[in-house]
C-alpha cells in the first residue's frame, strides 16, 4: 500500500481547458480526454457498465496481474474556497481481503502534494451495486491545483462513475478555464549549464571535506537566512554554482563568502524569543561552524548573527508550516539527473540530510555520527555513478534514524509487483511462513514451514544484505518488513523457493501469486463472536458501521477483544474510544520541530484525549498487539489501553508512531520520515521502542505449526475468567 501511496502522491500533469467532469470521453486516439491512467490497457472506458446512463471508467488488476491501478487528473486552485469535497459511484468485483477500490484528493504545491485523503473504507463488495463514497479537505492555503482519481488495489475490477467536486457544499460542473501558474525564471538556468571536464571519482579528500562543509552552511542558510528562506534565491542552483567551483579549486572561504556578499547576511541582533524558549523541549542548536577552524572568523560570526536572528521571521518556503503545524516540504523541487547528474545527486544528498538534520524531531536520538555519516556518503556518491548504488546512499542516510518511517518512495530492493501469497513472521532466528492466502492444492507448501532460501539465495544472506538500507524502530519490525518485502517477485517467472519441514528441506515453484495482507488477526469476519460470548472486532477492513455493530454486541456481553495486529481501514480511534471511555482520559502528548525554528523541538498544545459521548461499560477489554501494529495502529493501542478494565496482550509493537513528512528528491523520487514526536501520558517515548504489553505472549515456531493464535487464546482465557464485580 505504501507504494500505492506513493505513485499517488508524486504523479502530476498539466490542466485542462474549461470541461465537465462528470463523464468520460474517448479521443481520437482511442485513450481517456483529460485523464490520466496508470495503464491504458487496464484501465479503460466501458460504456456497458453505467450508472443511470452514466458510463464508467474499468480498472482491471487480473488482466496484467497488477496489483494497483488509477485514473487521475489535476486542474488549478484558482478559486476561494475553504472546503471541497470529491463525491463518486464505486462498484467491484472479486476484489480480495484488505483491499478493493478508493476515490483520492489530493492538494499539491509546484506538483508536490501537501494534502492527501483517500475514501474509507475500500469498496471490496461482490454485490453488483453501487455504492456511494466521497472525501473531503479543508483548502489549504499553499496549494495551487487538485488532483482527483480513483484507484484498485489487490485483485479483481472496480469501475467508478458519476464523480462529482463539490465546493464550499455547491457542486462544481465545470473546470477553471486556467493554466498552472508557472514558476518565475531566474536569470541564471540550471539548464545552462554545461557538464564539467573532470573525473568526479578522483577528487582529492581535502576537495570533497570542503563539499561537505559546504553542504552544511547552504542548509544552515536555506532556513535561517530570512531572504534564502523565504525563496528570493534560487537556491538549489546556488548549490550547484558552488560545488562546481569548489570542484575546479576554487577556496571554500573565497566561495561561501561570495555567496554571503550576494544574500547579505543581519549585522546586528535582536531579542531572543523567550515564549518559543519555555515551550521547548529539546533543541539541536547548529554548533559545528563553530568548532571547524577551517571557516573563516567573518564566516562564522555570520552564521552565528543568523541563527540568533533566526526568530525575527516565521516559516521558511522550504519547511512552512502545515494544518498541524508541523514542517512541510512540498516547495522542494523535483529534480532531473539526467542533466549534470554529479551535481544533483550531491545536491539530493545534502537536500535530505539538512531536512533532517533541522526537521526530524528524534534528531538528537540518532545513534551514529551523524556529521561523520555526511563525509562518508558525500565520498560514496563521487565514486559511484550507478542510479542504483545513489539510492542505495539514501537509503544508508535514512538507516540511520532508526525510524520504521523512514524509506525512499521507491522501494529499491522490490523484485517485482506480485507477491508470493504468504506472511511471514521471524520466530526463532528462522523465518516462517505464518499464513497462506491461496489455497496451493499442487503445492507443497504448509504453515509453519521455514524459508531457508529463495531462487538459490539463503533468505538470512537477503536479509543481513538489506539490512544497513532499512530503516526499523526496532529490530523485530525490521526483520518483518524486510521478510515480507521479500514476498515480492516478479510476475513473470516463477519463484523457487527452499523450504524446510521437521528438518527435512524440499523445493517448490510458485507462480500463483497473491496480494499480501500484512496482518495476523483472525481471518474471517472483521466482527465476530468467539467462545463464552466474547466480542471480537479486528482493525484490518473495519468502517464505522462494524464498530457500532461491535459495540451493541459487546455491550449485552461485557466482553470485547480489539484485534490491531494490522493496519486500521478506517480511523477509528476516537469513535471506538470514545463510547468505551468513562471520563475524558489524557492518552498523549505530541511535539515537532517547529516551522519557525529549526531544530527545536516544541510541545504542541493539543493534549490527545478520550472524551466519553454515549458510553458503554465493559467488564472487560483485550486488546491485541505485535510487531504488525505500527503507527495508526500504535497510537490507537496508546489510546484504548487507558479504558476501563483493559489489558494489551501479546509482543512488543513497532515503534513507529506519528505523522509522516515526504521530501521530494529527484527523478519522481522522494523521501519519508516520522515528523512527529508521541510521548505517552508519562511523557515517555514510543518511537524506538514500540508499546509494551500489558502480558507478553509470542507464538513459537510450534504454535505456528499448529495454527494456533495463542494471543487471542490468552485473550479469550482472561476474558472468560474474568469476575464482573
Amino acid at each position: 500500500m505504501k507504494f500505492l501511496l506513493t505513485l499517488l502522491l508524486t504523479a502530476s500533469f498539466a490542466a485542462y481547458s474549461a470541461d465537465q467532469i462528470t463523464e468520460f470521453y474517448i479521443g481520437d486516439d482511442g485513450r481517456l480526454i483529460n485523464w490520466r491512467v496508470s495503464d491504458d490497457r487496464a484501465v479503460t472506458l466501458d460504456s456497458a457498465i453505467r450508472y443511470e446512463e452514466q458510463v464508467s471508467i474499468r480498472l482491471d488488476n487480473d488482466r496484467f496481474r497488477a496489483s494497483t491501478n488509477h485514473v487521475l487528473r489535476s486542474f488549478p486552485l484558482n478559486f476561494e474556497a475553504e472546503t471541497i469535497e470529491l463525491r463518486a459511484k464505486l462498484k467491484t468485483k472479486g476484489t480480495g481481503a484488505y483491499a478493493g477500490a478508493n476515490i483520492f484528493l489530493r492538494q499539491d504545491i509546484s506538483r508536490n502534494a501537501i494534502e492527501f485523503s483517500n475514501s474509507q473504507p475500500f469498496v471490496s463488495a461482490n454485490d453488483d451495486e453501487w455504492h456511494a463514497v466521497r472525501v473531503a479537505q479543508v483548502i489549504n492555503p499553499h496549494a495551487d491545483s487538485i488532483v482527483i482519481g480513483a484507484f484498485l488495489s489487490g485483485p479483481g475490477t472496480a469501475w467508478v462513475t458519476d464523480v462529482q467536486l463539490w465546493v464550499d457544499g455547491k457542486q462544481l460542473s465545470e473546470l477553471p478555464n486556467t493554466e498552472l501558474a508557472s514558476t518565475v525564471s531566474s536569470a541564471r538556468n540550471m539548464n545552462d549549464l554545461q557538464e564539467l571536464s573532470v573525473n568526479w571519482q578522483e577528487l582529492n579528500e581535502d576537495t570533497i571535506n570542503n563539499l561537505v562543509r559546504w553542504m552544511k552552511v547552504w542548509g544552515f542558510l536555506k532556513y535561517f537566512h530570512p531572504e534564502v528562506a523565504q525563496g528570493n534565491f534560487d537556491w538549489d542552483l546556488v548549490f550547484i554554482e558552488v560545488t562546481r567551483s569548489l570542484v575546479l579549486g576554487e577556496a571554500l572561504n573565497q566561495s561561501i563568502n561570495a555567496v554571503l556578499d550576494d544574500i547579505s547576511a543581519p549585522n546586528t541582533l535582536t531579542s531572543s524569543n523567550t515564549d518559543l524558549e519555555s515551550r521547548s523541549t529539546l533543541e539541536s542548536a547548529p554548533s559545528w561552524y563553530l568548532t571547524d577552524t577551517t571557516y573563516s572568523r567573518d564566516i562564522v560570526a555570520a552564521l552565528e548573527a543568523l541563527r540568533l536572528n533566526r526568530h525575527s521571521f516565521n516559516d521558511s518556503v522550504y519547511a512552512f508550516s502545515d494544518q498541524m503545524a508541523l514542517p512541510e516540504f512540498a516547495r522542494e523541487k523535483q529534480l532531473s539527473s539526467e542533466h549534470l547528474p554529479n551535481e544533483i545527486r550531491l545536491l539530493m544528498l545534502a537536500r535530505l540530510w539538512n531536512v533532517l538534520e533541522y526537521w526530524f524531531p528524534y534528531r538528537e536520538e540518532i545513534q551514529s555520527d551523524w556529521y561523520a555519516v555526511l563525509n562518508q556518503l558525500t565520498a560514496k556518491t563521487l565514486q559511484n555513478h550507478s542510479e542504483f548504488e545513489f539510492k542505495k546512499i539514501l537509503q544508508v542516510l535514512l538507516a540511520q534514524l532508526d525510524d520504521g518511517h523512514a524509506g525512499l518512495s521507491e522501494a529499491i530492493f522490490k523484485k517485482g509487483s506480485c507477491y508470493l501469497p504468504f506472511t511471514v513472521r521471524h520466530i526463532d532466528t528462522d523465518i516462517v511462513i505464518s499464513r497462506i492466502h491461496k489455497d496451493l492444492p499442487t503445492k507443497n507448501v504448509q504453515v509453519g514451514d521455514r524459508i531457508v532460501a529463495i531462487d538459490e539465495q539463503y533468505i538470512h544472506d537477503l536479509i543481513e544484505e538489506q539490512t544497513p538500507y532499512h530503516s526499523a524502530s526496532n529490530e523485530t519490525h525490521g526483520y518483518y518488513s524486510i521478510a515480507n518485502g521479500l514476498m515480492a517477485r516478479s510476475c513473470e517467472e516463477a519463484t523457487l523457493l527452499s523450504l524446510s519441514r521437521a528438518e527435512e528441506h524440499h523445493q517448490v515453484a510458485i507462480s500463483n501469486y497473491g496480494v499480501p495482507e500484512p496482518a495476523h488477526s483472525v481471518p474471517g469476519e472483521v466482527v465476530q463472536t468467539l467462545e463464552g460470548n466474547v466480542i471480537y472486532l479486528k482493525v484490518s477492513g473495519v468502517d464505522f458501521d462494524m464498530v457500532d455493530r461491535a459495540l451493541e454486541l459487546s455491550s449485552e456481553t461485557g466482553k470485547l477483544i480489539i484485534d490491531v495486529r494490522g493496519y486500521p481501514s478506517a480511523f477509528i480511534l476516537y469513535y471506538l474510544g470514545n463510547r468505551l471511555a468513562k471520563e475524558p482520559q489524557k492518552f498523549a502528548r505530541l511535539a515537532r520541530v517547529d516551522p519557525a525554528s529549526p531544530g527545536r523541538v516544541t510541545m504542541l498544545e493539543h493534549i490527545s484525549t478520550l472524551t466519553p459521548e454515549d458510553s458503554i461499560e465493559l467488564d472487560g477489554i483485550a486488546i491485541l498487539v505485535d510487531e504488525a501494529s505500527i503507527s495508526q495502529s500504535e497510537f490507537s493501542v496508546m489510546a484504548w489501553r487507558e479504558l476501563p478494565n483493559a489489558t494489551v496482550i501479546g509482543s512488543t509493537t513497532a515503534g513507529a508512531v506519528g505523522n509522516v513528512r515526504l521530501v521530494p528528491l529527484m527523478d519522481g523520487i522522494s523521501a519519508y520520515f516520522t515528523g512527529l514526536r508521541v510521548y505517552d501520558k508519562n511523557g515517555n517515548d514510543v518511537q524506538n521502542i514500540g508499546i509494551v504489553p500489558d502480558i507478553y505472549v509470542r507464538p513459537t515456531q510450534s504454535d505456528i505449526r499448529e495454527e494456533r493464535d495463542v494471543v487471542l487464546e490468552r485473550a479469550l482465557e482472561i476474558l472468560n475468567d474474568f469476575k464482573p464485580n
